[in-house]
């Protein structure tokens, strides 16, 4: 299946803050594969919790 349009953009994108949160989360994934082999580190995970609980869920 070809993709017609590769040039789709939203002008949701173009947000400064959708920007600044993009370069977040991608500088945060560089510095959990190079410098935690790969795992998953705290900055993206995140901690629900129910009602009142004092432990997160999961």
């Amino acid at each position: 299946m070809a993709l017609q349009n590769l040039e789709y953009k939203d002008e949701h994108l173009e947000h400064p803050l959708c920007k600044a949160f993009l370069r977040w989360q991608c500088r945060v994934r560089q510095m959990g594969v190079r410098e935690f082999e790969g795992r998953p580190i705290d900055a993206i995970q995140p901690h629900v919790f129910l009602n009142d609980d004092m432990e997160p869920l999961g």
